[in-house]
């Protein structure tokens, strides 16, 4: 969890350097870099605090409230920044839920939680932003990406785009010519 914090840390100052509105203005601005600083800041000290976060969660109540606040919602704002309000809204629905889940009859019933502890679950719990998904994106969606890069730096994309259109008989010279008969 302390190297998910790391990541989570770098990829919200990445995100919130990285979206700041720079058609109006020549470089990024004071409170972006506000933003990212305390973005990082918070992540190095939950990577450093965090064995004894997790073992004394209860028992430190104030701590974990104010780093899980600060992850959430610089979290929520660098979503909002990449995806737009539409995948925001679909987070906020179920925030609003673990609000007031308990309110709900029937089998969707949740159980009951304060606005503050909910921030602090969600920001320090190794179910929450800690969790799953951070973890396949720490571990198979960077290499991914690192690995589609590499490829389209080598020139392998080239080559398999030229492939796939070799087989629909486009005028693309085929390295497979003597395979796929001519239509001319």
């Amino acid at each position: 969890e302390q190297a998910l914090v790391m990541i989570l840390a770098l990829g919200l100052a990445m995100a919130l350097l990285g979206t700041s509105d720079q058609r109006t203005q020549s470089s990024v601005g004071w409170y972006d870099w506000g933003l990212a600083i305390m973005g990082l800041s918070t992540g190095i000290y939950v990577a450093v605090r965090y064995p004894i976060l997790a073992d004394e969660f209860f028992f430190r109540p104030v701590e974990t409230t104010v780093v899980g606040t600060i992850l959430v919602l610089l979290s929520v704002e660098a979503l909002r920044r990449t995806t737009g309000w539409s995948l925001l809204s679909v987070l906020l629905i179920f925030m609003t839920y673990g609000l007031v889940g308990h309110l709900i009859p029937g089998k969707l019933s949740g159980r009951s939680m304060e606005f503050l502890e909910l921030f602090s679950f969600l920001g320090v719990d190794n179910t929450a932003l800690l969790g799953l998904p951070l973890r396949i994106i720490s571990t198979i969606v960077i290499i991914f990406v690192f690995m589609g890069q590499l490829l389209l730096r080598s020139g392998g994309s080239l080559f398999f785009s030229d492939l796939a259109a070799s087989f629909t008989f486009f005028d693309v010279p085929s390295p497979f010519s003597y395979i796929t008969p001519r239509l001319d």
